[in-house]
């Protein structure tokens, strides 16, 4: 911010000098206000991340779940299948041993 002291330095000053000094304290108020837009950029930034974190969290535990329920669900039916083949395959060995001993 523009310091009222210097402000008054500036008027006894030389005009050059005054102005240099006004020009300066111009850039030096020009920068805050850009370091505090980019704070307040990046403390949005912050904020959107939780509160996109917060709503996908809950979608992604749900997701997560079914897909354990569709992964059980398939082992189960690949276990069926399994056992399935072990049997047919158990039949088919005790045919060929009945045929061969006729």
């Amino acid at each position: 911010m523009i310091d009222e002291s210097r402000v008054a330095e500036a008027g006894a000053l030389s005009p050059r000098a005054g102005v240099a000094l006004l020009t300066l304290q111009l850039r030096s108020t020009l920068q805050e206000a850009v370091d505090a837009e980019t704070e307040v950029a990046s403390v949005d930034v912050d904020s959107a991340l939780w509160q996109l974190r917060s709503r996908l969290g809950p979608l992604m535990e749900d997701r997560r779940r079914a897909l354990d329920a569709d992964l059980v669900a398939e082992q189960d039916q690949a276990d069926a299948a399994v056992a399935a083949a072990r049997a047919e395959a158990a039949q088919i060995v005790a045919d060929a041993h009945s045929r061969l001993d006729a």
